[in-house]
């Protein structure tokens, strides 16, 4: 994707990628990934100002059923996680509840259709994941999207 990101990016953002070694396979259709990185990395881009700096990671994850688990984490089991963080405005509290509904949009006419979150916060869901976002006004915002890992499929050759 390294080419839909730099177009993307428009050459006014660094992009900065902390890959994660030995990630597990996730469970989450490949198109349905791309969207989700292309979406988030768009959001950071626009939530900044020229020349700001954007951190994509990935790593593997295990969320345990522990009593101290924050009330709006995944279910337990094991994820693929990535994380994108900008360091732009932030979200502020007032709107953070709505970030994910389809249509919402913070960005003037014509510049956002208020589907990308959207898409995000469906594609996670749909693949059994979850996002939570942690966001700082004046500071920035850190989505984080979880996808299950994906067990291999059982050896299927014959001998």
């Amino acid at each position: 994707m390294s080419d839909l990101l730099s177009a993307s990016l428009r050459g006014t953002v660094y992009l900065d990628t902390t890959l994660g070694p030995h990630l597990w396979p996730a469970l989450v259709d490949p198109n349905q990934l791309e969207l989700i990185v292309l979406n988030l990395a768009i959001n950071g881009r626009d939530a900044m100002a020229p020349g700001g700096a954007l951190t994509m990671a990935t790593f593997n994850t295990v969320i345990a059923d522990a009593p101290a688990r924050p009330r709006k984490s995944p279910p337990p089991r094991q994820y693929v996680g990535l994380a994108v963080c900008d360091a732009g405005i932030g979200i502020p509290e007032d709107v953070l509840p709505r970030v994910f509904e389809p249509f919402f949009t913070t960005k003037d006419p014509g510049k956002g259709s208020g589907l990308g979150l959207a898409q995000v916060f469906g594609f996670a869901k749909q693949s059994g994941g979850s996002v939570w976002i942690e966001t700082h006004v004046g500071e920035g915002t850190s989505v984080t999207v979880f996808l299950p890992r994906a067990r291999p499929a059982a050896d299927s050759r014959r001998y």
